[in-house]
C-alpha cells in the first residue's frame, strides 16, 4: 500500500464520475466537507441530505481506491 495523495482521490472521483457512479452533487459535498476536514452528520437535520451523499460517494471511492491499492 502506498501513501494516498490528493490527486489519487481526484482521479478516482473522476473515474467514478465518468462511469456515472457519482454525480456533481456528490463531488460538491465531498469538496465542501473535505475542506472542513470532517463529514456531515446525520444527527443534524440540515446536514442529513449531504450526509447521505457523502456516505454514497465514500463507499464508491473506497471500492475504487482499494482496487488500486491506495487504501487497505
Amino acid at each position: 500500500m502506498r501513501p494516498c495523495e490528493p490527486d489519487d482521490v481526484v482521479k478516482c472521483l473522476d473515474q467514478l464520475y465518468q462511469a456515472k457512479r457519482v454525480n456533481l452533487a456528490h463531488a460538491r459535498v465531498l469538496l465542501k466537507w473535505g475542506r472542513q476536514q470532517f463529514r456531515p452528520s446525520v444527527k443534524h437535520p440540515a446536514e442529513a441530505g449531504e450526509a447521505r451523499l457523502w456516505d454514497e460517494a465514500m463507499a464508491r471511492l473506497e471500492w475504487v481506491m482499494r482496487a488500486k491499492g491506495i487504501v487497505a
